[in-house]
């Protein structure tokens, strides 16, 4: 019968303790455990080496001949590999105030020396399980950020009822790319999409925007911010440019990308069912953006006279005859927003 696998197996330890009898020890019984162990006895050292390659835990002597323990400890927790590393500290003081001034520096838990084995192990597991946790944690979020947008979040965190904002509104999409995607191998053309969708959505995040969703090779992204006419300005020059110049996929040089902008009053909250639900912005001003970018040409941007005016004077425009968009009453007073000089 195969042996359980103990909860410390694999668990990457630096284990700093000048004592050599204690070091021998300690280090014995940790790898017995299954743990990957680098030992010193010098806190200078267990600095550099937490340093090159973060442990997943440190136990901690306090009393190393170099340095204080407590002082390996703070720099430890301000170290940008190192802050979040859990630290058992080892330390032959029974006082109080030992305790609480090492928990202080950072610590997360301390064992009494001399310390008994299964102590020891189960503290040193109990922490590093925690932190895996927490780790685990954080990819899936990152995960997470990838399906699901910044304001959706938030609604999950701390929902609130469907609330009236002004926004500028960007919407993207790569013209006449329906006929090319059977054109050729559909796995081909999702990849570029995905490449091309992904660079734009960088774009958006970097100018405070954020993607409302993806519209198969298109997007509607939000800006909603004091300066949001002019962020999305910015967004969609960095936008064009990049199409403009870009050779990562076969979708064309330059990329087809047409893009239209307007801002106004829109509402925002949930949508759906009680089993699927969808938290988006929707109004009239969605829709004319959504119809600026359908009349955007290839490296076109198409934005409304209320846009220009809250831009500010930074930016260049064509004027364009009023546009007839479907779905509006009358024409449409509109410009071209003319892209920098490279």
């Amino acid at each position: 019968m195969t042996p359980p696998v103990h909860r410390l197996a694999g668990a990457q330890v630096l284990l700093v303790e000048d004592d050599l009898g204690q070091q021998r020890a300690l280090a014995r019984m940790l790898r017995r455990r299954g743990c990957h162990v680098t030992v010193t006895g010098l806190g200078k050292e267990a600095l550099r080496l937490a340093a090159e390659d973060t442990p997943e835990a440190v136990v901690l002597d306090l009393g190393l001949p170099d340095m204080p323990g407590l002082e390996v400890c703070r720099q430890l927790r301000q170290g940008t590999a190192t802050r979040a590393v859990p630290i058992l500290v080892l330390t032959g003081a029974t006082d109080l105030d030992t305790q609480v001034t090492a928990l202080e520096a950072g610590a997360d838990d301390f064992v009494q020396k001399p310390s008994h084995p299964l102590v020891l192990e189960a503290r040193l597991s109990n922490l590093i399980i925690r932190h895996r946790a927490v780790l685990n944690n954080a990819r899936l979020v990152r995960e997470l950020e990838r399906y699901v947008s910044s304001a959706a979040r938030a609604q999950a965190l701390q929902p609130r009822s469907l609330e009236r904002l002004h926004a500028t509104i960007l919407f993207s999409d790569l013209r006449d790319s329906t006929a090319a995607s059977f054109a050729g191998d559909p796995h081909a053309y999702a990849e570029a999409v995905r490449v091309v969708l992904g660079r734009q959505a960088d774009i958006i995040r970097h100018w405070g925007g954020y993607v409302d969703k993806f519209t198969g090779d298109g997007m509607l992204a939000v800006f909603s911010d004091e300066r949001s006419a002019w962020q999305a300005c910015r967004a969609a020059h960095e936008i064009v440019r990049w199409a403009r110049h870009s050779r990562t996929t076969d979708l064309g040089r330059p990329l087809p990308i047409g893009i239209g902008i307007h801002g106004g009053p829109v509402l925002r909250g949930d949508v759906g069912s009680d089993l699927r639900r969808d938290f988006t912005v929707m109004g009239p001003t969605v829709n004319v953006a959504a119809r600026l970018c359908g009349s955007a040409g290839a490296l076109d941007i198409l934005v409304s006279e209320g846009v220009v005016e809250d831009a500010g004077v930074e930016f260049s425009y064509e004027t364009l005859p009023p546009l007839l968009l479907k779905g509006l009453p009358g024409p449409l007073p509109a410009r071209r927003l003319l892209a920098p000089p490279d």
